[in-house]
């Protein structure tokens, strides 16, 4: 909602949920999916899912085959390669929580081993974990959650543009098939709001915690004394991919443009991690 100050009102905005407004949302769903498969893949969603081989998809019609082809034709599959390391913080019904390094999956991380940076001159701040730069978003979770499809592709192309670009459509059809599970589990005759049993005002304590947002993890950080705002740290998914390293140690983007012979090369590399730089000041 940027930039709108509604997403951080403190506890939310509430409604209550009726029986019609989830027959809405699942009719939305279907005709999103119903989308998908006319034009982007002519497959049925629930196979598609299932895919484990990226040869599978070429053979396919749809706009996503004719574009992946397409990608391979003009080399995408061998740039845009960064360090191979990729971490997710939020944990939720769908995604899990983990880091991968050279397709190693580990599963124990933990926020406060994530560290920010000042940079000279910049309003931004660089993040790293443990000392390390990680990508985050579509490609990151696909490797952590062992996406059958993502995989393959992993295994072929590494994590160039041609895997990142796959990640981010093929997470469209996942996201809206586990949609539809969530719509099933609502029970309308639960309270929608809970009011807290303490007082926020006798509240002193600091917290953090994690989801993940469209380009990747989204980590929030904050401290209270009797009520009060101390300190608010917000961590964007764009501080860890677009970070400004260093000439011996650059960061996740800097590091995939590296030894790209034209700009319009580098522009390409550099969009397919879909960065937000308004998103790295806050």
């Amino acid at each position: 909602q940027y930039p709108h100050n509604s997403y951080a009102v403190v506890g939310g905005i509430t409604t209550n949920i009726l029986p019609m407004h989830l027959v809405k949302v699942e009719n939305y769903i279907f005709q999103v999916i119903r989308f998908f498969q006319q034009n982007l893949v002519n497959v049925d969603i629930e196979k598609f899912l299932l895919c484990e081989n990226i040869e599978h998809l070429f053979s396919q019609e749809g706009e996503l085959p004719d574009l992946m082809n397409l990608l391979l034709v003009k080399g995408l599959d061998e740039i845009g390669k960064s360090y191979d390391q990729f971490v997710v913080f939020g944990n939720n019904s769908y995604f899990k929580s983990g880091k991968s390094i050279k397709t190693r999956v580990q599963r124990n991380v933990d926020i406060k081993f994530v560290e920010e940076f000042d940079i000279s001159n910049s309003k931004a701040k660089n993040v790293m974990y443990k000392n390390k730069y990680y990508e985050v978003g579509p490609l990151s979770r696909a490797m952590i959650n062992k996406t059958p499809l993502i995989k393959d592709a992993h295994r072929r192309y590494g994590d160039s543009v041609f895997s990142r670009i796959l990640a981010r459509i093929c997470e469209i059809p996942q996201l809206l098939h586990h949609s539809l599970y969530l719509l099933q589990q609502i029970d309308c005759s639960e309270p929608s709001y809970i009011k807290p049993e303490q007082k926020i005002q006798e509240i002193s304590a600091k917290g953090s915690s994690a989801i993940e947002a469209a380009r990747g993890s989204l980590i929030h950080k904050v401290k209270l004394h009797k009520g009060i705002i101390q300190k608010y740290e917000i961590i964007t998914p764009t501080q860890w991919n677009l970070g400004n390293g260093t000439k011996e140690y650059p960061a996740i983007a800097q590091n995939a443009m590296i030894g790209l012979d034209d700009v319009k090369t580098a522009e390409l590399v550099f969009k397919s991690f879909d960065v937000c730089s308004v998103c790295t000041t806050q």
